[in-house]
């Protein structure tokens, strides 16, 4: 995708060439501009992750495998 799509688009006068302001134009600027648009993506799926409820709450409310079950840290010593 990076080769095909990315990085003829970002080479001067390609579709994607105004964002050449932020990782450049020219060999590598197609990978560099694919992995900022994937950390965006990173984040704002975090954050969104983040805005529900019952997400962020899933420590709370589910209860651990065998809530019985022996702590292994204490059987090593």
């Amino acid at each position: 995708m990076a080769d095909r799509v990315f990085e003829p688009a970002m080479q001067s006068g390609g579709a994607l060439a105004p964002f050449g302001a932020m990782v450049g134009t020219g060999q590598g600027s197609g990978i560099a501009l694919l992995y900022s648009l994937t950390a965006v993506w990173m984040l704002l799926v975090g954050l969104g992750g983040y805005a529900f409820r019952t997400l962020r709450e899933v420590e709370v409310l589910l209860p651990d495998h065998g809530e019985g079950a022996v702590d292994s840290n204490k059987m090593n010593t």
